[in-house]
């Protein structure tokens, strides 16, 4: 069955943080982290996650994937305070401080929506609406659904189902791209949804998972298959 709409997960996605927002803790004692370093808190945080989920069970994602990035990346910035952390936590997890956006998002949405029916599922505090809006980027999207206004998140199966029914779309003919394989893919999968996984710090690069690394090859890898993911 032929692909009609595609969900998007938002954070690490489709927007990125502020380093100067989410950071501002550790700037202002003079550290900053390198890209590789960011990357392997990515990849560190990520694979807890999914061995967390690896066995079923009830948890606050968000908070989960948070606490483990920065328990790895102040471990190897050899920085060692619970109230740093505590502030680095809250500020990943407030929608406004995640207001960068990747050349080339909107033309590669403005290209998908020839095609497709675009929406969003995302993992939030219940502002992402207004964060997109901000950016340029709702005007994209037919439904925005976020679990800080519908009260649950991925991978729960609610918020999968509460975005596909208020699209009125059908599960075998969306796709969800998301970047954690527990939380987006399974999420997505779980509930009769394809999936892609946009995997930027190659996490999953030797997993075999549907991915890409980069929001721009998307149209090519729907164009070429004839019955995508």
């Amino acid at each position: 069955m032929s692909l009609d709409t595609i969900f998007f997960d938002v954070g690490n996605t489709l927007v990125f943080p502020n380093p100067q927002e989410t950071l501002a803790p550790l700037l202002t004692l003079g550290i900053v982290p390198t890209v590789q370093q960011f990357d392997r808190a990515e990849r560190a945080a990520k694979r807890s996650l999914d061995e967390f989920y690896s066995r079923p069970r009830q948890a606050d994602t968000d908070y989960n994937y948070w606490d483990a990035y920065y328990v790895h990346l102040l471990a190897e910035l050899k920085v060692s305070n619970d109230e740093l952390k505590r502030d680095l936590m809250a500020r990943a997890r407030t929608s406004a401080n995640w207001d960068s956006v990747r050349p080339n998002t909107a033309d590669v949405l403005r290209e998908l929506r020839r095609k497709y029916r675009l929406a969003v599922i995302s993992n939030a505090d219940g502002r992402i609406v207004q964060l997109l809006e901000r950016l340029g980027l709702a005007e994209f999207f037919e439904t925005i659904t976020d679990s800080g206004s519908v009260g649950y998140e991925k991978p729960d199966p609610r918020i999968f189902r509460t975005a596909i029914s208020s699209s009125d779309a059908e599960p075998s003919r969306s796709m969800h791209v998301g970047d954690i394989y527990s939380v987006d893919y399974l999420g997505a999968v779980n509930v009769g949804m394809r999936a892609l996984l946009l995997d930027r710090a190659g996490v999953y690069e030797s997993d075999g998972y549907p991915r890409v690394d980069a929001l721009e090859k998307i149209p090519g890898l729907l164009l070429w298959q004839d019955q995508p993911l």
